[in-house]
């Protein structure tokens, strides 16, 4: 694979995965700079759902804060938190007092909420709540998708079909009056007690509402991720298969033909590729194969020196003793042919001109060593773009790898995709709206 022009390995931005937000403050996310493409090649399959969402259900919690305050976004407490934060505090705090029956798994925030609650005269805060709430609470994970469907908007005000939202969900819940406020009615209460408890709770800096409070029951069983009524369930699956998004409308009810299917996210995708699908959804499952078989012998090569210079702490590997284990050689030839792969169709989707400025000079004809400090120096280049460290220290000896970089465990080369595409997403949403698909 002859390519002239240059790497800009500098200018490809990091991807932060659903189960790893990088805390450890020295990159610990994509140290190749793999995720940009991957984005936008999910973005082609399941535009404004993200890896991180998992139960849908959320939106309507965001409903319902939504209508309850009137406009979260705009009141904020003394120490500048925000009233939709506290609604979530409320929320998941009511979760972990009273388990909702549909259970609590890929709840935002529910892990550390348990901690904070074993003692249970302690309450949510905002110190004990997630570390970065705005991007990893359930409004920061699922407002996209929320503003997306017309739910609410970008300040989180109601729209239409959030209204819509609200009122199938009062009468299946049995919490009518909510949508008008009605002082007399259960919902109605239940709207005034919410806003009430949220203005209390910034006032003071944390959850008020007492421990044995029968409205942490109320809260819990009517927003439980998996508790909707058959109306809701309806809207909201209607609604994620809207035709304005053709590509997403097919490839969720596809995946919603198996949706407790275990497969991982490459055997799907293979399944539909052997199955019938529109010409366009296939071009965007060809080109996501195609980049992920594309960048495989990367990632295992760079997983690889990794292991090798794990083995030699703290003495350096010298890039020539590298470059002659077997493995090394053989992913460093492999790679030339598997980048080339790709260039057409990554074409199909217009890919193609960034993955070859980004990846391009990686395959071109070298020596396995000049290989081995090729990928190194894409590494240090991602790094520095984000302002951190490379895994490894260099000179003239070898590179030597630093703590972060550390790979004890035995090396296997990876079959999985490196990348969620969205399908779990989409699946784990089918999970618990429970559409019915025609064979």
């Amino acid at each position: 694979m002859r390519r002239s022009r240059p790497v800009l390995a500098g200018l490809t931005l990091p991807f932060v995965t659903e189960a790893d937000p990088d805390r450890v403050g020295e990159g610990s996310l994509d140290p190749l700079g793999l995720g940009r493409i991957a984005e936008r090649l999910a973005d082609e399959l399941a535009p404004e759902v993200t890896a991180r969402m998992s139960r849908i259900r959320f939106l309507t919690a965001m409903a319902a804060c939504s209508h309850a305050l009137d406009a979260p976004a705009d009141l904020i407490g003394p120490d500048g938190t925000p009233s939709y934060l506290a609604f979530e505090w409320h929320v998941i705090e009511a979760f972990v007092r009273t388990r909702p029956d549909s259970g609590t798994d890929a709840v935002p925030g529910i892990g550390k909420a348990r901690a904070r609650l074993s003692d249970r005269r302690r309450h949510l805060d905002a110190g004990s709540y997630l570390q970065t709430p705005k991007v990893f609470g359930f409004h920061g994970v699922y407002k996209r998708l929320a503003k997306d469907l017309d739910v609410v908007d970008d300040e989180l005000l109601l729209l239409g079909r959030g209204e819509s939202l609200i009122e199938v969900w009062e009468h299946e819940q049995g919490l009518g009056g909510f949508a008008r406020k009605r002082p007399s009615t259960p919902g109605g209460r239940l709207a005034q007690r919410l806003a009430s408890e949220v203005r209390r709770a910034l006032d003071k800096g944390a959850v008020q509402l007492g421990p044995t409070s029968g409205v942490w029951k109320t809260i819990s069983y009517a927003l439980a991720p998996g508790g909707a009524g058959r109306g809701e369930r309806l809207r909201l699956w209607e609604w994620l298969t809207d035709a304005r998004q053709p590509i997403r409308r097919e490839l969720a009810v596809l995946v919603a033909k198996d949706p407790d299917a275990e497969g991982t996210e490459r055997t799907t995708l293979e399944q539909m590729l052997a199955s019938g699908v529109s010409s366009a959804l296939r071009e965007r499952l060809e080109a996501v194969d195609a980049f992920e078989a594309a960048i495989r012998p990367l990632d295992d090569a760079f997983r690889l020196l990794r292991s090798i210079a794990s083995q030699r702490v703290p003495s350096p590997v010298p890039t020539a003793d590298a470059a002659t284990n077997p493995k090394v050689r053989a992913l460093s030839d492999a790679i030339p042919q598997a980048l080339e792969a790709a260039i057409e169709p990554l074409e199909a989707v217009g890919l193609a001109a960034e993955f070859e400025t980004a990846l391009g000079s990686l395959g071109e004809d070298m020596a396995a060593d000049h290989r081995v400090e090729a990928l190194l120096d894409r590494h240090g280049a991602v790094q520095a773009a984000k302002g951190k460290r490379s895994w490894f220290d260099r000179d003239e000896r070898g590179f030597a790898v630093r703590g972060i970089g550390r790979l004890d465990d035995a090396f296997v080369e990876r079959s999985a995709y490196l990348h969620p595409y969205r399908l779990t997403a989409l699946r784990s949403f089918a999970r618990d709206l429970r559409p019915v698909v025609a064979a």
